[in-house]
């Protein structure tokens, strides 16, 4: 194997140039922009195309030092290349096997699920899963001990596909209850725990790793909400956790935490933010039309809205038109009147402020929703966007539940229609369950913390589901704005 690293070494002396941020395929020749080689790190390598899908190396510009991750790796045998770019497909995992001095032949690709600017879009995955079963029981029972925690609800999940495989995997980020049932749940126990990562293997299996992450497992502290988005220009997708810190006074807070990919596909956690911030919630999207994908999220401190220049660096500042922030807890970017500029939209404690639609790209003006009489005083958990009766204009689709006086009493659905105006022109209770309150063993919250949207029995209309198939909560759209009720 020696050799065949000194062979390539002298090789890769050959001076080629190009640059690029990811690995390039013009039809000819390959270009990747850095290779490790044994302990060394050649930039700019070429590799020219022959026959029956054979590479012979055209050259490099060298050696250089670095100790950013290389965009491939040669191990002697195998060239990965991490990701490649042909016109417009990008391309995964590639490997080449090596088979002499000159030449590599092609063994293998992904095509991976690409990443979009818009958290709001990366919620849409093809999965379904039940939140309390698809944690690894070995690793949360390790985590209960070390921690001293109840194996209990948590909200913060992440559909994306972290390995590049062409499936969703999963993020996991739980919350720290004590024993559950709040009696040791104080400032001075609380305790912030580790994120989990599960690979899809492609079957339905969904398997713990640590293997893509750079040391150990990120720490959260009580992630509400979880979003992914390619936050540094990468092809990998990144995550976001918005965190509370300790839930209760004197509500201190947490500094939000980005787990932003490098060029291997590993992953760290960094601090965005210096500020601790009682964060309830976030979203992402290209709120300046720079290309890339901002984040904007919920505080005690106000709306803030963390600028992003392309690579994953973030400047903080904070949007005026919503002044104080009392009684917003989430809200969602998305481009609600079609006019090609994201929106922002808040909700939260609805009898202490509306659900608002705030227009971009100036955010100086918005339309508040009305709820109906059934949940004028409840919280709104998670709003979502879908034309559900096919008239060619989006729904606000909303879960709610009790409020002050009810604290997540109960579990209700609401659909919010407009007309061609965006004007509001009708509410419509979906789903009611007065009677179904909690946590009361926090094993998983009785309410309905996320939704999502699917057509689940594939007959072309949208159906409306709850994200944790754990009571598989499922409203099946049979047109004409009817939903029957059914529990997967």
């Amino acid at each position: 194997m020696k050799k065949q690293f000194l062979i390539l070494s002298l090789l890769l002396t050959t001076d080629v140039h190009a640059q690029n941020d990811i690995s390039t395929f013009d039809g000819t020749f390959v270009n990747i922009p850095s290779v490790k080689v044994g302990e060394d790190v050649y930039s700019n390598v070429s590799l020219e195309l022959l026959e029956d899908l054979k590479f012979k190396v055209n050259g490099s510009d060298g050696a250089i030092k670095t100790s950013d991750p290389a965009l491939a790796e040669f191990s002697g045998n195998e060239l990965l290349i991490r990701t490649l770019k042909h016109q417009e497909l990008i391309y995964s995992n590639l490997i080449l096997k090596y088979e002499d001095e000159l030449e590599f032949s092609f063994v293998s690709a992904d095509v991976p699920l690409m990443t979009s600017s818009s958290s709001f879009e990366n919620r849409k995955t093809d999965i379904w899963i039940d939140y309390v079963s698809v944690r690894d029981k070995g690793i949360s029972e390790e985590i209960s001990k070390d921690y001293e925690s109840c194996i209990c609800e948590y909200y913060g999940v992440v559909y994306a596909d972290f390995d590049l495989d062409g499936d969703d995997d999963l993020l996991v980020s739980t919350v720290w209850w004590g024993k559950g049932n709040l009696s040791d749940y104080t400032l001075e126990n609380y305790r912030s725990v580790p994120v989990e990562m599960y690979l899809n293997d492609g079957l339905g299996n969904f398997i713990y790793t640590e293997d893509l992450l750079v040391g150990a497992p990120p720490l959260a502290s009580n992630t509400r909400k979880a979003i992914t988005a390619d936050f540094n220009g990468d092809i990998f997708p990144d995550i976001f956790l918005a965190e509370t810190g300790f839930d209760g006074s004197p509500f201190p807070g947490a500094t939000p935490t980005l787990i932003i990919s490098n060029r291997e596909g590993r992953y760290q956690a960094k601090e965005i933010d210096e500020q601790a911030h009682f964060m309830h919630g976030a979203a992402s999207g290209d709120i300046d039309s720079d290309g890339d994908s901002d984040i904007v999220a919920v505080s005690f401190d106000g709306i803030l809205l963390y600028e992003n220049n392309g690579i994953g660096e973030f400047s903080k500042s904070k949007i005026n038109y919503f002044g104080s922030p009392s009684g917003i807890f989430n809200l969602e970017v998305f481009d609600f009147n079609n006019d090609s500029h994201l929106d922002i939209i808040t909700t939260g404690h609805y009898w202490e402020r509306k659900t608002e639609i705030v227009f971009g790209p100036g955010f100086i003006t918005g339309i508040e929703v009305e709820n109906s009489d059934m949940t004028k005083d409840h919280v709104v958990n998670d709003i979502q966007f879908a034309d559900l009766d096919a008239d060619g204009i989006k729904e606000i689709i909303q879960s709610t539940t009790g409020g002050e006086g009810n604290w997540y009493g109960g579990a209700y659905i609401e659909i919010i229609y407009f007309d061609e105006n965006l004007e509001q022109s009708g509410n419509q209770i979906v789903y009611q369950d007065p009677n179904r309150k909690g946590p009361i063993d926090r094993t998983f919250p009785k309410w309905i913390p996320w939704l999502k949207i699917a057509d689940v029995n594939s007959d072309g209309k949208l159906d409306i589901l709850e994200d944790d198939r754990h009571d598989g909560t499922t409203l099946i759209n049979n047109g004409d704005r009817n939903f029957a009720l059914s529990f997967e």
